[in-house]
């Protein structure tokens, strides 16, 4: 069994796009200091991001996936149906 996490990006602004992306990680190689983006201090998702063992890992198709909705859907289905969309569609995208 493989477990998917999914994050967005553009649900607070009331223009643009809603953006999600779903990643499967490998157990066995753990980003470690992996957290939510909001409860890391600037430094530390930086150094998350860049450093040693921690650097960017090359994923595959299987491993990442990203769905967008355009603004206007956005603006008609509002941001927590953009959301919603966006992470169940990256999420499906997943093998």
């Amino acid at each position: 069994m493989q477990i998917a996490g999914a994050d967005e990006a553009g649900r607070g602004p009331l223009v643009g796009s809603v953006v999600a992306a779903a990643v499967i990680l490998d157990p066995n190689n753990p980003i470690q200091g992996l957290n939510d983006s909001k409860k890391l201090t600037e430094k530390k998702r930086e150094v998350c991001n860049c450093v040693g063992d921690n650097s960017p890992k090359v994923l595959s198709k299987e491993q990442l996936a990203l769905a967008a909705i355009d603004p206007k859907a956005k603006a008609t289905y509002g941001a927590l149906a953009a959301t919603k969309t966006t992470a169940t569609c990256a999420s499906e995208m997943l093998n």
